[in-house]
């Protein structure tokens, strides 16, 4: 229960970085600088999705537990402000799918975005943006929108947890 509002809660991040973010659909050859100055705005969620595997040991037995879960129905504005804080509002649907031992559950929920605000730090020399006290790598950064993503392996005694998180963002 904790990973699911823990992966809730990343997922929550992650559309807010993506709503503020530049794309690489612009004019061949085009260079366009990732940094703060570059992000600051308002940007639309377009896309989220995001894959929890944790794998452990029960009574001898390596059980893995696969959540994918996806966001839709988007209408969510994201907007980065000098100040470093980006402000999320709106509503996406995200469905849920976990899987264990050929067994598989699908959910669905709405998330409500109500002036979120989510500390950034922008390191542009190493392409990432740290939202909401994740870090993305930062892609297809351009003055029409980017990409996020996320990739996470942590081990806690037999647990073994591996994280990911995409997100696209447009102006």
């Amino acid at each position: 229960m904790i990973i699911m509002k823990r992966v809730s809660f990343s997922l929550l991040l992650i559309l807010t970085f993506f709503v503020f973010g530049c794309s690489k659909d612009d004019g061949a050859g085009e260079v366009f600088e990732y940094n703060q100055g570059n992000l600051l705005g308002r940007y639309a969620l377009q896309s989220l999705k995001s894959t929890e595997v944790i794998t452990e040991r029960v009574r001898g037995f390596e059980v893995t537990t696969t959540t994918v879960s996806t966001g839709d129905t988007f209408d969510v504005k994201f907007t980065f402000e000098e100040d470093g804080f980006a402000t999320a509002n709106g509503t996406y649907r995200v469905t849920q799918r976990v899987t264990q031992n050929n067994q598989t559950t699908d959910t669905a929920f709405i998330v409500v975005l109500n002036q979120e605000k989510l500390e950034y730090i922008v390191k542009s020399s190493l392409s990432q943006l740290e939202l909401g006290g994740i870090k993305y790598e930062v892609k297809d950064f351009s003055p029409r929108g980017f990409k996020l993503h996320h990739q996470e392996r942590e081990q806690d005694g037999d647990v073994k947890t591996e994280t990911t998180i995409d997100a696209e963002f447009k102006r």
